[in-house]
């Protein structure tokens, strides 16, 4: 079963993004079968290139919206740098055996991708529209 289904509207119209966002989805995805397996290696593992393609997907992004000269750009990066402190938090804990509610760590990653895209991504589609 699928855990998170892309739909139009988290698209923002440009192809290389909309591809990295689908990506992401892909990922969570695949947490959520890991953790439904119980395959703690397997789970650590996706969470890390999980991990690696998120500063990939944010490195591309930023430039792209710098390249477009968006207004909250500072905003925007600062949001990404967040999430990847808590991603990393959470390779950290699973590196080292801590406790952690892996079904809280779906809901975390499903819920702040969704909310992140439909918020904080759809402000700047407008600005690289003009990139063409």
């Amino acid at each position: 079963m699928t855990y998170m289904i892309w739909k139009d509207q988290y698209s923002v119209e440009n192809a290389l993004i909309d591809k990295q966002h689908q990506t992401l989805f892909e990922l969570v995805n695949e947490v959520a079968e890991k953790v439904k397996a119980k395959n703690m290696i397997e789970i650590k593992d996706v969470i890390k290139r999980l991990a690696a393609y998120t500063v990939t997907h944010f490195r591309d992004e930023e430039a792209l919206l710098k390249k477009a000269g968006y207004a909250n750009l500072e905003d925007h990066q600062m949001i990404h740098a967040e999430l990847l402190r808590k991603v990393q938090d959470l390779q950290q804990k699973l590196a080292m055996n801590q406790a952690v509610s892996l079904v809280s760590v779906i809901r975390f990653l499903s819920d702040w991708l969704k909310d992140h895209i439909l918020k904080d991504d759809m402000a700047y589609k407008a600005s690289i529209k003009k990139l063409g």
